[in-house]
């Protein structure tokens, strides 16, 4: 197994990890990665160094979209050097977001752990007068796990995702619906995805994988209630809870581990067959295979017009699109 990311296939950053039946055979039961992880050193060229060196045939690359990316390229660059090695991509991202994947290893861990937070919110908000429960979760670009988080648990008073702009204030807005929640209901609970309020929250850069770096909305939130709150003469307490690392460090669920399961044996099948280039995943409810270079076209989102959201939609109190401008 190759150490810490794409890094580890420096030879002077790390040696690799063997894995034996005996040395994986409890690692269900461990939360984080035996393997380590990490963003970006990102080379071809030392990948396919390392390759050549090492007579390596078989490449499985485990991740979202930037490392189906990386896969790609792997792929493409051994192809160029003429080399038979194959390259098969897993999908394992707890946002859930790889396009046309059904569902990827670890979504199912991160909601049902997001389930607890949102209670535990609840039990803060609701222990004093005018509280907010303000649970921030991961979603860099799209809000999966906030709304299922939500939809299974009937606390949730608002869910904010990128897929749905939302205003601040004027009719329909944020701080207005608070005011009038917290006054009929003494206490709220507010679900916000780590990518929310992108119309209201400034990109701060780019992280070295590319994808763009976001203010902190859960921090962000949590200043502009307060911050209202003051200007307003109103009195109350936010409870801001950040599970993220949390929810990446405890061991997978039963269904993730099935999940688990059933890719690696997919991926190695797949490797065996002699496709290369691809991934393996759950489409439409059917074990498959689709080419890298169609999966990282996009990201999957929320659809707001779809049943989940919808379903979720109807039990929220504050519904964003019911404003004007919506």
């Amino acid at each position: 197994g190759i150490r810490y990311g794409f890094r580890g296939f420096d030879p002077a950053e790390s040696a690799p990890l063997p894995l034996t039946p005996e040395s994986v055979r409890n690692i269900h039961t461990k939360g984080g990665t035996v393997l380590g992880t990490g963003r970006g050193h990102f080379d071809p060229d030392v990948i396919l160094d390392f390759v050549k060196a090492n007579r390596v045939n078989m490449v499985f690359v485990l991740g979202g979209d930037g490392s189906h990316r990386a896969a790609l390229k792997i792929h493409e660059t051994c192809r160029d050097a003429a080399l038979r090695t194959v390259v098969v991509g897993i999908p394992k991202t707890v946002d859930n977001d790889l396009l046309y994947i059904d569902k990827t290893f670890g979504f199912d861990t991160a909601v049902g752990r997001a389930c607890g937070v949102i209670d535990c919110a609840y039990a803060e908000a609701s222990s004093v007068r005018n509280g907010v429960g303000l649970v921030k979760l991961m979603g860099r670009d799209a809000g999966l796990v906030a709304q299922d988080a939500a939809l299974s648990n009937n606390v949730v008073d608002a869910c904010l995702i990128p897929e749905i702009p939302f205003r601040l204030t004027g009719d329909g807005g944020f701080l207005p619906w608070l005011d009038a929640h917290l006054a009929e209901h003494q206490h709220a609970v507010v679900v916000i995805s780590e990518a929310a309020a992108q119309q209201h929250v400034p990109v701060l850069g780019k992280d070295p994988t590319g994808h763009n770096v976001y203010e902190d909305t859960g921090k962000w939130m949590k200043g502009l209630i307060e911050a209202h709150w003051a200007e307003a003469g109103s009195e109350g307490k936010v409870f801001l809870i950040d599970p993220s690392y949390t929810i990446r460090s405890v061991p997978a669920t039963a269904a993730d581990n099935q999940m688990c399961i059933s890719l690696a044996q997919a991926a190695v099948h797949t490797a065996f067959s002699g496709y290369s280039g691809v991934t393996v995943g759950l489409f439409h409810g059917l074990d498959g295979v689709l080419p890298i270079d169609v999966v990282v076209r996009g990201n999957r989102q929320v659809n707001p017009n779809g049943t989940a959201w919808q379903t979720l939609e109807s039990r929220l109190s504050f519904d964003p699109r019911e404003a004007p401008d919506a």
